[in-house]
């Protein structure tokens, strides 16, 4: 019997689309603070984010 090509969503799915969301927010992050002569330390803690937590899930899953 053939599998149904849509699964469900596990944790290393939720964290990559998480990692997405972060990435594309902190790009707008970077566009509206490079605009303004700000930091682009939210940008940095943004990226930095996603990576703690894909480091997480691949240690939690092995």
């Amino acid at each position: 019997m053939r599998q149904h090509p849509v699964r469900r969503l596990e944790l290393p799915d939720i964290v990559t689309i998480a990692n997405v969301m972060f990435g594309f927010l902190a790009i707008v992050v970077i566009s509206v603070e490079t605009g303004s002569g700000g930091e682009l330390g939210l940008a940095a803690r943004l990226i930095l984010l996603g990576v703690i937590a894909d480091g997480q899930t691949a240690c939690w899953l092995g």
